[in-house]
């Protein structure tokens, strides 16, 4: 259990249950206790496994896709080799089959009544094809002798041979004999330039298998994007393998890092896909397209939400069969220009907190700040609505919480949260005390919002969140997600320290458990718009999730949603 937020000179105290706004029953600047302090910066923690940890067997994964596409293309090559071969033996079987396999015999036997007319026919045919193969070379050596340089004598005119022997065939035969191991030595030597030209073209051109793999795993990489997360995982997956493929092709071409920057961002997005829940959204309120929704507070089973385009505050019972609307004809608790008993004009309604009891103040309830520096104050149980005094302090007010009674508002300008601390009448007439000293106003920058569950967090505009006790800041870092906070809103936290911490951003809500490790990420259904998220709140159980947008609150059933810690 850390420390007290306050040094020992407080004595303010008191009980808080609440959700994002309600409190333990702790004051945060009490350090007395009958309980033994822990100096947490000397317990031992176990190291954190970073979130990518449990990506591992994904790629183990994924490089096994890589061996299955090589050993793939390595078969389709095969296949295409003994596609091939095949052919030219086929070719040469039936011109060795016919030329040699009983080829004499057939000859012999089958045509011996017709040798007489179909042999010497045969004879003259060969005797024609031998001359004219000879025509042929002649032709090409004197072709030849003209392209060369230098002289060359003219050779003397071919006498043509006068064919010889009985027309038996024998002609035939001895021309089969040269022209059919002619013929196989073509077709082997054939299919050997087609299986170079097609089977080696990726040897021959890597750049081209380069750009095409990179090319494939680009396109999968952006289809993981429009599709539900389980499918978007198997996408990233495959685009893995092709990029593992792409790797070593990368070294002939002019891009360097090219394959490692989109296995970063592969890896980043099955990060993201893996710890991303979309629970469902039920609508409980709605907002008009020029509203201007701010601040939501959940208590007790209620919400309380601030609509700035129309002054007001509206309670709302959370019923997704009934959506109230946060305008009119919707009644509102309180509202500007509203008149509360004799002389009390409302003023624009600028904060909402929950403040539980505490020290002088008797009761749970709402306050609720104007900008004209008013504080009402409105009692749940026994519906009574009142102003309290109160001494306004000239600030630029980010945000506002409760504790143990008393009331801190979180001043950006001045790097400041001012502490209200009620009288024994329950009022905050009293000026506020700075909470942050020297060293911890230092430590802000630029504070956009604030929660409080014993610690003080604050949120930055760069999505930093820093944990602050005793008015300094203490040792806590949330893991770093992808993609990064980039517009972060608003926090959300409920008492005890032991309760899970919540970031939203314009478009989804970000679980880091109380250590900053990151749990899950919560966005919309898929085919469903929230609409630019304004505020959360979360309920003690950490079961119920509550969404302030443009487009009004919805209720999220976050259980069951939780990843377990990482072993």
């Amino acid at each position: 259990m850390p420390e007290p937020v306050e040094p020992p000179t407080d004595s303010d105290g008191g009980k808080r249950t609440t959700t994002r706004r309600s409190r333990t029953p702790r004051e945060p600047e009490v350090v007395a206790s009958t309980a033994r302090p822990v100096d947490t910066s000397k317990e031992e923690k176990k190291p954190i496994p970073p979130l990518s940890a449990g990506l591992v067997p994904l790629f183990e994964r994924s490089r096994n896709f890589a061996s299955q596409g090589a050993h793939a293309a390595r078969a389709q090559d095969w296949q295409r080799l003994l596609r091939l071969i095949g052919a030219g033996i086929l070719a040469a079987g039936v011109a060795l089959l016919s030329a040699l396999s009983g080829f004499v015999a057939w000859w012999r036997t089958a045509l011996t009544p017709r040798v007489g007319t179909v042999t010497p026919s045969l004879d003259r045919a060969s005797h024609q094809v031998q001359e004219g193969l000879y025509d042929f070379w002649e032709a090409t050596k004197r072709v030849l002798q003209q392209l060369l340089p230098g002289d060359h004598p003219t050779p003397p005119p071919r006498v043509k041979n006068v064919m010889t022997g009985s027309g038996d065939g024998s002609g035939f035969l001895r021309s089969a004999v040269i022209l059919v191991p002619l013929v196989i030595l073509l077709s082997v030597a054939g299919a050997g330039w087609l299986l170079q030209g097609s089977g080696s073209s990726s040897a021959t051109n890597p750049t081209g298998e380069y750009e095409g793999l990179v090319t494939q795993a680009q396109a999968l990489i952006v289809q993981a994007g429009n599709v539900d997360e389980g499918s978007a995982q198997t996408l990233l997956l495959q685009a893995n393998a092709l990029l593992i493929q792409a790797e070593p092709l990368e070294a002939g071409t002019d891009h360097a890092g090219r394959v490692a920057a989109l296995r970063l961002q592969a890896q980043q997005l099955l990060s993201q896909a893996a710890h991303v829940a979309r629970p469902p959204a039920f609508l409980l309120a709605t907002s008009s397209p020029t509203g201007d929704p701010a601040k939501l507070i959940h208590q007790g089973g209620v919400l309380f939400a601030l609509e700035r385009s129309v002054s007001s505050v509206y309670r709302v019972m959370p019923d997704p069969q009934s959506p109230i609307a946060l305008q009119p004809p919707t009644a509102p608790l309180l509202s500007a220009q509203q008149r509360l008993g004799e002389g009390i004009i409302v003023g624009t309604p600028q904060f909402i907190v929950w403040v539980p009891a505490g020290g002088g103040r008797t009761h749970d309830g709402l306050l609720m700040l104007t900008v004209e520096g008013q504080l009402f104050d409105f009692d749940p149980a026994s519906g009574l609505l009142s102003l309290l005094s109160f001494s306004p302090v000239v600030a630029d007010l980010k945000g506002a919480d409760g504790y143990g009674g008393n009331l801190y508002l979180l001043d950006q300008t001045n790097r400041q949260i001012w502490k209200y601390v009620p009288d024994a009448a329950g009022q905050y007439s009293a000026p506020p005390q700075p909470w942050l000293n020297q060293t911890g106003q230092g430590q802000i920058s630029a504070p956009i919002d604030m929660v409080i569950d014993g610690f003080i967090y604050l949120l930055d505009a760069q999505g930093e969140v820093a944990r602050f006790q005793g008015g300094e800041r203490k040792p806590f870092t949330l893991e770093p997600i992808t993609p990064p906070l980039a517009q972060p809103v608003a926090l959300a936290k409920s008492p005890p320290e032991s309760t899970d911490l919540f970031v939203a951003d314009s478009q989804r809500v970000s679980r880091f458990d109380q250590t900053g490790r990151f749990v899950v990420e919560y966005r919309a259904p898929l085919g469903d718009d929230w609409g630019a998220i304004r505020d959360i709140a979360a309920d003690v159980n950490g079961e119920i999730l509550y969404v302030l947008s443009s487009k009004g609150i919805y209720m999220l059933d976050i259980r069951n949603t939780r990843r377990a810690p990482t072993p």
